[in-house]
Order: structure tokens, then C-alpha cells, then sequence
């Protein structure tokens, strides 16, 4: 399991796990975050992380 890995090492010793992640959110995260990870990065990945999953999970309310 990669959080096992990583564990509560240094961001740039996680930062080359994630670029090895078979998940492809996972893998991004060091292109967004090349020197840290900072809550303002966090709260931009959610933003997107929210906006790909209306766009995935879209729910048709008015179809009955």
C-alpha cells in the first residue's frame, strides 16, 4: 500500500513514490507540487478532485 510506504516521510522522499503510482491522480501530485506540499496546493487538488467527480458521477434528477 503506497501510504505505508510513505509513511510520514519528507515530502521529497514521497514526492518520488507518488511519481510511481499506478493511479493517475497520485502520479500528479509531484508536477503540482515539485518543491512542497502547502494547503493551498491541497485546497487547488480538491477543488479539481470535486470538479472531476461532478463531471464523472453526474446524477439526472428530473429523469422520472
Amino acid at each position: 500500500m503506497l501510504r505505508r510506504r510513505v509513511g510520514n516521510a519528507p515530502y521529497h522522499e514521497k514526492r518520488a513514490v507518488y511519481s510511481q503510482s499506478a493511479y493517475t491522480l497520485t502520479r500528479q501530485i509531484p508536477d503540482m507540487a515539485p518543491e512542497e506540499w502547502t494547503p493551498a496546493l491541497l485546497e487547488r487538488r480538491q477543488q479539481e478532485m470535486a470538479r472531476k467527480a461532478v463531471e464523472i458521477w453526474r446524477i439526472d434528477a428530473a429523469g422520472d
